[in-house]
């Protein structure tokens, strides 16, 4: 996860003169879990979990004290997915293709026919449907799997057919 602390003036506005920023004190759910001098965070934290709501605030730390907390800012971790699924008729079989998650750390892949899985456990970023009939419209979309996690979301839904043509 990744955010912009917010900008907290340096003015003090009852006795208007400066103070001196030391950093930030960066809360999660409510717990301290770092101290940085600058306004980029990003938390890679071993405790952040796939799918559970995690909310943040931050307090700054001037010479003088520290001043109240900020917003509070919640986000939800999801999983990298795949991308830029192709789908097209190949013969007498339909012909997948689409790229990797970003990190290329997924497991493996899954791969949905019609909103039902359809095969599991693929490695590369190509597939191949046999169960095919001809001249019927099928409908893929490819999800990343996370060994002990679970499935990203989805890629985009690529749809296609095959038909034979006369020479």
């Amino acid at each position: 996860l990744e955010f912009l602390l917010p900008f907290i003036s340096d003015i003090d506005n009852e006795n208007n003169h400066r103070r001196n920023l030391l950093g930030y004190e960066i809360y999660r759910n409510n717990e301290l879990i770092d101290y940085v001098e600058d306004t980029d965070y990003v938390d890679n934290s071993d405790g952040l979990l796939y799918l559970e709501d995690f909310c943040y605030n931050v307090v700054a730390d001037y010479d003088e004290g520290s001043s109240g907390f900020s917003n509070t800012a919640c986000v939800v971790p999801q999983l990298n997915s795949p991308s830029g699924l192709s789908v097209q008729g190949t013969g007498s079989f339909i012909t997948l293709n689409w790229n990797s998650t970003p990190l290329n750390d997924q497991t493996s892949y899954n791969i949905y026919r019609n909103d039902e899985l359809l095969a599991d456990n693929i490695l590369t970023e190509t597939y191949e449907d046999f169960a095919t009939e001809i001249g019927i419209e099928y409908c893929y979309y490819v999800k990343a799997f996370y060994e002990d996690i679970g499935e990203s979301p989805a890629t985009n839904t690529s749809c296609s057919s095959w038909n034979v043509y006369p020479p």
